[in-house]
């Protein structure tokens, strides 16, 4: 529905792994729908300035590839809310994807009552929205991903920030290493 983006923001941060700073700035020219690209060169002050700002570091300017499912959710979206704008006459300052009908600009407070009352319907442990970075990130340390690839697809400022935020995440990998390589010795043992 393109008149509450919040929803929306959610999928996105949780496909992406985007910190909300920049999803509030996120524009449409700053995704190619085509490739599936999306451009992060900037952030969004949301607290003092409310307006754009550099990203927290210089590696968090970055290009970051979505699924095919993603981009097609944006793409609908895109289309939608330009008829719902075209229609009663909205022009945002700037084009956000994420702009609501009623009140513009996404709030922090908005994005994280959305998350939580997401989680209490599915019946699960509440987050935060910047918890959905983390279920991300967590979600590809488990899947194998290399994590100098996952640092550099958070922008992580390096790969000692990763390292130790996600360190749960890789201790519980290393279990399971460790049982793939137990498991090895075992089938050779059986020969």
């Amino acid at each position: 529905d393109p008149r509450f983006s919040t929803p929306l923001m959610i999928v996105i941060g949780g496909a992406t792994g985007m910190r909300f700073a920049e999803l509030l700035a996120l524009t449409w020219d700053r995704i190619n729908l085509t490739n599936g690209v999306i451009t992060i060169d900037r952030a969004w002050d949301y607290k003092d300035t409310h307006d754009f700002c550099s990203t927290k570091n210089i590696q968090s300017v970055r290009k970051i590839t979505i699924d095919k499912k993603t981009i097609a959710i944006l793409e609908q979206f895109k289309r939608k809310q330009k008829s719902l704008f075209d229609k009663v006459g909205i022009v945002p300052p700037h084009p956000f994807v994420f702009y609501n009908l009623k009140n513009g600009i996404v709030t922090n407070n908005a994005a994280n009552y959305e998350i939580k009352k997401l989680c209490r319907e599915v019946n699960i442990k509440e987050i935060s929205f910047h918890g959905l970075r983390h279920t991300h990130a967590s979600i590809m340390i488990f899947k194998g991903i290399n994590l100098m690839a996952i640092s550099n697809h958070l922008g992580h400022a390096n790969l000692a920030i990763t390292t130790n935020t996600y360190s749960h995440a890789l201790k519980e990998l290393e279990l399971q290493e460790n049982r793939k390589m137990i498991s090895i010795f075992d089938e050779i043992y059986k020969e």
